[in-house]
């Protein structure tokens, strides 16, 4: 689903129900083994995928990415 946030280039950043999933846990204050076992994934996925989300949002820390998520109504 759009997201209506614009890149650099033009295209709208999309998020799947997981990443909302992910940033909503993030934002409860799950650490990563819980977003690992809530998911089945590997510690590393999940570091991966926060990482993924940091560099959409333009964020440099996980709480730069939490105010970027409301921010932008991502959660």
């Amino acid at each position: 689903m759009p997201l209506n946030r614009s890149d650099s280039k033009g295209d709208t950043v999309t998020m799947d129900p997981r990443d909302r999933q992910l940033l909503s846990l993030l934002a409860s204050g799950a650490t990563d083994t819980v977003i690992a076992r809530t998911f089945g994934w590997s510690m590393r996925t999940v570091q991966r995928h926060i990482h993924e989300l940091m560099e959409q949002a333009g964020a440099r820390t996980r709480s730069q990415l939490g105010m970027e998520a409301v921010s932008q109504g991502w959660l």
